[in-house]
C-alpha cells in the first residue's frame, strides 16, 4: 500500500489540485455513513470529450480505490489498525499539522455532500455526535502551520489532535454502521 508521500506524488503527477489528506478526510466520512458510490470524489477515467484521460490520472485513480479497500478494511476490522493517510512523522510539524487541518475539512466536505445527498437516514442520536465532532473538526480545520509556535509543546498537542481525530472517525463508524 502507498504512503502518503507516494500517493501526493501520484496526485501532482495526474494534476489533481485536492490533498491527498483531503481525499483521505472525505473517504472516511463515506464510508461511516455507508456510501457505496466513490464516483463522484474520484477522477474521471474519460475527459469531457469523451477520450480517454493520462496513464497518470488512470493509475492515481487506482491508487484512490485501493485506498478505499484499505480504509474500509481497516475501520471494519478488529485487526488492522486505522490509521489517517498524513505525512510521516519525519516530516516537519507545520506540514503534518496542515494536512490534518485538511483531513478533517474534507471530512467535513463530505459530511456536507452527504447530507445534501440525503443518502444517509441518520437516527437524532447519530446527527447529534456527528455534529459534535463535526464541530470539533471544523476548529481543527482551521489550524494553520503559522499556529504553531513551541515545537516540543505543539507536538504533543499535534499527537493527541490526532488521536482525538482518529478515534472520533472509528466512533462516528460505529455508530452509525449500528444504525443504518
Amino acid at each position: 500500500m502507498m504512503n502518503y508521500k507516494d500517493l501526493d506524488d501520484l496526485r501532482k503527477r495526474a494534476s489533481d489540485s485536492m490533498d491527498i489528506a483531503e481525499y483521505h478526510g472525505i473517504i472516511c466520512l463515506y464510508l461511516c455513513c455507508n456510501i457505496d458510490s466513490f464516483e463522484d470524489l474520484l477522477p474521471s477515467e474519460k475527459s469531457y470529450d469523451e477520450s480517454h484521460v493520462s496513464i497518470q490520472v488512470v493509475e492515481f485513480r487506482n491508487a484512490l480505490l485501493d485506498l478505499i479497500n484499505k480504509t474500509s478494511n481497516e475501520l471494519n476490522s478488529t485487526e488492522l489498525p486505522f490509521l489517517l493517510l498524513l505525512p510521516s512523522d519525519d516530516e516537519s510539524l507545520e506540514k503534518r499539522t496542515a494536512a490534518l487541518s485538511l483531513w478533517c475539512q474534507g471530512f467535513i466536505d463530505g459530511l456536507g455532500l452527504v447530507i445534501s445527498e440525503d443518502s444517509a437516514s441518520l437516527g437524532e442520536s447519530s446527527m447529534s455526535l456527528l455534529s459534535e465532532i463535526f464541530d470539533d473538526f471544523s476548529q481543527i480545520s482551521t489550524l494553520t502551520p503559522h499556529s504553531i509556535k513551541n515545537e516540543e509543546e505543539e507536538e504533543l498537542a499535534f499527537i493527541e489532535l490526532l488521536e482525538y481525530v482518529r478515534v472520533s472517525t472509528e466512533l462516528i463508524f460505529e455508530e452509525i454502521k449500528i444504525k443504518i
